[in-house]
């Protein structure tokens, strides 16, 4: 019974590391904050983390450890229904330039919720549509029975080649949305010129200027 005790309180301290990553990720927290008073309080209250790493080994092992789990979860999740891809260029935190890859789908199960994802942020120099098309195909894991429906992203001409390689590629037709964000906000803004939408237009920012410093 002793030496079954002793197992489990093993098992339990080296997943702790897996779940403080975890967790922590989940809720926003930068893991250099186990360093400090957070890690101190765990370690304190849950004696299966008084020998928990610094965060350096979690950044080092644990992080990618975590990420490969979800990735490999994810995977699983979206084998039978179809995906949508959004892909966008961005900088990262240093200032380079980024393309980031979010993956929408509808769970399979009775109550359908939607989830959405960010599995790809790759920093690279310059962008063609070559680069474009390997970073999606990353993220499609080919064969892997993902079905693409939907693909969004900019009207950059390396977008466009992208599109039509991946139809190529895949061999299966998928919609391809153009500018959604720049389509809505277009679109927005010419209905707002219209004299009569302008006119409740104001109406709304004075009534809101009253609301707010009345």
């Amino acid at each position: 019974m002793e030496q079954c005790t002793t197992r489990q309180n093993i098992e339990e301290a080296a997943d702790i590391p897996h779940k403080a990553v975890k967790a922590l990720c989940e809720s926003g927290v930068p893991l250099h904050q186990t360093d400090g008073p957070i890690g101190e309080l765990i370690r304190q209250l849950c004696p299966a983390a008084r020998t928990m790493c610094k965060s350096s080994k979690m950044y080092e092992k644990y992080l990618p450890e975590v990420y490969g789990a979800q990735i490999a979860n994810m995977r699983r999740d979206v084998a039978n229904v179809p995906i949508s891809l959004t892909v966008d260029e961005t900088t990262e935190v240093h200032g380079d330039p980024a393309t980031g890859t979010l993956v929408t789908y509808y769970t399979d199960d009775a109550e359908k919720d939607c989830c959405s994802a960010l599995v790809g942020f790759t920093v690279s120099d310059e962008y063609n549509s070559a680069k474009i098309a390997f970073i999606v195909n990353n993220v499609l894991w080919v064969n892997h029975g993902m079905t693409l429906l939907l693909y969004v992203s900019d009207s950059a001409s390396y977008m466009t080649k992208t599109v039509d390689d991946l139809h190529a590629a895949q061999r299966v037709d998928f919609f391809h949305i153009k500018d959604p964000c720049h389509l809505i906000h277009a679109a927005v803004s010419h209905a707002l010129s219209q004299p009569e939408k302008r006119n409740m237009y104001d109406f709304v920012i004075k009534a809101g200027a009253v609301l707010k410093y009345g």
